[in-house]
């Protein structure tokens, strides 16, 4: 993990993969060709751009700590939801400690906060309260998407999409809209919104 500290409105970039895994694996995803409107390879080399490497749960809240007093205008963070299986801390109580973390470097600052999962990810289910406990809220269990749900206003939820023909769920205060497009490589065309 680098010791760099981000200047006043960077964008940051938190990742389990290394910079080429994540070069590779965002070739065409929202999480920076819809939200930032460029291409990943751009996104990665603007100067502007600070983007950290994280091995472990600890890691991940170490960083964001420290990033705590940063002026981040956007704070994208990638597959931090395997990091807590990881950390044995893949439960709602443990997810919602890593997600307040977030919000407070993000709400700070007044930024964006962006989060990657995959489908599975958020769909799979978690114990309410951390392995060990023995009252009732220990054997409960939620959703991982309604544990975001609870800390967000919106959410945008992407279907595994292939070739050309894309499409998402935008989430914002309950509302759900669907959203379709065409991805010709760095360029995005023909967006259709719905409400569901």
């Amino acid at each position: 993990m680098s010791q760099y500290v981000p200047t006043a409105g960077s964008l940051v970039l938190i990742s389990t993969k290394s910079r080429a895994e994540l070069v590779s694996s965002t070739s065409s995803s929202p999480f920076t060709s819809s939200f930032l409107l460029t291409s990943t390879s751009a996104v990665l080399a603007a100067n502007k751009v600070t983007l950290y490497h994280v091995e472990s749960l600890a890691m991940l809240r170490a960083l964001l700590s420290s990033l705590q007093h940063c002026n981040i205008s956007f704070l994208g963070i990638d597959s931090f939801v395997s990091l807590q299986e990881e950390g044995s801390d893949l439960s709602a109580q443990g997810i919602s400690r890593t997600l307040a973390a977030m919000v407070n470097v993000s709400s700070c600052s007044k930024g964006i906060l962006v989060l990657r999962e995959s489908p599975p990810g958020v769909e799979r289910v978690v114990p309410m309260l951390r392995a060990g406990r023995s009252d009732s809220l220990g054997h409960s269990s939620i959703n991982v998407l309604q544990i975001l749900g609870r800390w967000m206003n919106g959410f945008w939820y992407q279907e595994e999409n292939t070739g050309e023909e894309c499409s998402a769920t935008w989430i914002c205060r309950g509302e759900k809209s669907h959203i379709q497009w065409k991805s010709l490589g760095d360029e995005i065309e023909d967006v259709q919104i719905s409400r569901l």
